[in-house]
């Protein structure tokens, strides 16, 4: 069995994870209050880490991927995501939102990155990539805004199941959430 840690900032979001995981009877879970710009654990203490729609909310993300990469062993993954400045949701909020309406973001850490980003980021804290992806291209707005009776909801539903795939592999760049996998170079 795996050894499972999951850290976050907020106690608050520790308490709410931990009575979560009771509910669905997962009892060996650690979970711990942290920093991930400054992480207790040894060096190359990990096998995996997954950082999914964090990144963009702390302030010293390079130094959170520093962090990570000296805990991770030699050859550990790290798969991280991020919600992606390209997407429609990005447009939303970069075009519409800061540009056309000029108001403020109102999440301070919340600097998306798009998958170019990403990669230079990880590459640059001396990470190899070893796979890029994107998620969730049809615009949320589709599907939740809008009253659809039961038949429309499940054509659409269809139609994103079908499209969703293809997009991946062909558009990763314009996907709302754009998550890379890389390893720790093994170090000489």
């Amino acid at each position: 069995g795996a050894e499972v840690t999951g850290i976050d900032i907020s106690e608050g979001m520790v308490a709410e994870a931990r009575v979560e995981l009771e509910k669905l009877g997962y009892n060996k879970v650690t979970l711990e209050v942290g920093d991930a710009t400054q992480l207790h654990y040894a060096d190359s203490e990990f096998d995996k880490v997954l950082c999914s729609e964090v990144i963009e909310h702390i302030p010293d993300a390079d130094k959170a991927l520093s962090e990570i990469y000296r805990v991770l062993k030699p050859n550990g993954i790290l798969v991280l995501s991020t919600p992606n400045p390209k997407s429609w949701y990005g447009f939303d909020r970069y075009v519409i939102w800061e540009r056309i309406l000029r108001k403020k973001w109102p999440h301070p850490y919340d600097r998306w990155r798009s998958i170019k980003q990403l990669l230079r980021m990880t590459d640059q804290n001396g990470f190899m990539t070893v796979h890029k992806t994107g998620a969730c291209y049809v615009p949320g707005f589709l599907i939740t805004y809008f009253v659809l009776s039961g038949f429309l909801q499940r054509l659409l539903l269809r139609f994103v199941r079908i499209v969703e795939p293809v997009f991946s592999r062909m558009l990763p760049q314009y996907a709302y959430m754009v998550c890379v996998a890389v390893i720790k170079k093994k170090t000489e």
